[in-house]
Formats: C-alpha cells, sequence, structure tokens
C-alpha cells in the first residue's frame, strides 16, 4: 500500500497491471512507467544540464503519451460518472458561482495583513 502520495506512481504500475487488455494495458503500462520516471526526475535536488534536458525531453514524450492514451484507449471505454461524483462537481460549481471575488484589489486578489497597505 502506498502511504504517501509521491509514491503513488510508483506503486500504481503493479496495481494497475492487467486491468486493461493488449494494446491498451500496454499503453496503461508506458504512462505509469513514464509518471514515475518523470516524478523522480523531477524531485531531484539539484539539477545539472544533463538531467534538465532528459526532463524537457521527457516532458514531451510524457504529453504524447497522455494524448496517446486520451485519444487512443479512453475512447474505446464507455465511462459515466458516479453520482456521488457528478453531486460533488455540482456543489463545487455552486461554490464557485456563488463565492463573489474580491474587485477592490488589483487582480481581485484578497489582501492578507502583510499584504495590506495598512498593514502596521
Amino acid at each position: 500500500m502506498c502511504h504517501c502520495s509521491t509514491h503513488f506512481s510508483q506503486c500504481s504500475i503493479p496495481a494497475f497491471e492487467g486491468l486493461l487488455e493488449g494494446e491498451h494495458n500496454r499503453r496503461l503500462m508506458k504512462l505509469l512507467y513514464h509518471t514515475a520516471e518523470w516524478h523522480a526526475l523531477a524531485k531531484l535536488r539539484m539539477q545539472t544540464e544533463g538531467s534538465l534536458k532528459l526532463l524537457d525531453n521527457l516532458t514531451i514524450e510524457f504529453g504524447q503519451l497522455m494524448r496517446q492514451f486520451r485519444d487512443l484507449t479512453c475512447t474505446t471505454f464507455a465511462t459515466v460518472e458516479l453520482p456521488r461524483e457528478a453531486a460533488a462537481h455540482e456543489r463545487r460549481r455552486q461554490e464557485n458561482t456563488a463565492t463573489p471575488s474580491n474587485s477592490n484589489t488589483p487582480g481581485g486578489q484578497m489582501q492578507t495583513r502583510e499584504s495590506s497597505p495598512l498593514a502596521v
């Protein structure tokens, strides 16, 4: 079991393996592997020119894999939103429309005590 969200991408490969059939499974496994690879590289505390170049290349490839998964695998399966997911989306939508933006500040951002021009 994954105890930390940062390890999800590493733990998910065995959990998802064999979930889909044939080419769809291969595509999913490749996507999960590249997700873990990209995440590990992005978390490096010290980057070099080589690691940054690799991260750039992986980001491009990751985007291509995501679009390929969306276009070739997701379109194959009919999915529906669960009732509780639909209710949560509706609640969020209503909260977002009910919350007025603070138009008294530049950019509509709320001011904190520290950022307020009146802060002492």
